[in-house]
């Protein structure tokens, strides 16, 4: 089984007709989204792509720190939308690049990571992990 950050929905996306990613496309809002897609589907990112991308996250893992140096959550003693921004990201770094979230190095981002996996909403929420969820996608689909 290959290791979540090898995964990628490329994979399948690549399958895709041209009518498919379109009617795909069109359901997207966004330009950003939409260009994400088609280079997904047709033009994949390259290593140095995805490497920068993953440097950008873990500028994001040091702001954090330095912000828990001043209170609990990111802007202040109180749970914000803030927190509830950055969940998303450090989700799926928690998958690609777990060291990163690490007390060694973060403690004060995994000490609020272990905190946000703790609060009622967050248990609601669905945060799978993308990779199990692509495998269970794969799974669904090869029958």
């Amino acid at each position: 089984m290959p290791a979540p950050a090898e995964l990628s929905i490329g994979q399948g996306a690549s399958q895709w007709t041209d009518a498919q990613l379109k009617e795909k496309l069109d359901r997207i809002p966004t330009p950003e989204r939409r260009e994400a897609w088609t280079r997904i589907a047709r033009q994949p990112y390259t290593e140095a792509e995805k490497a920068a991308a993953l440097q950008k996250l873990l500028v994001l893992v040091d702001r954090m720190e330095e912000m828990l140096s001043a209170s609990p959550w990111l802007i202040g003693a109180r749970y914000s939308l803030a927190d509830i921004a950055a969940v998303p990201f450090i989700a799926r770094l928690d998958e690609i690049e777990p060291a990163s979230l690490g007390a060694e190095g973060h403690p004060r981002v995994n000490d609020w990571w272990v905190r946000v996996r703790q609060r009622p909403a967050f248990k609601k929420a669905r945060f799978d992990r993308f990779d199990e969820t692509l495998r269970a996608r794969q799974v669904g689909t090869a029958g």
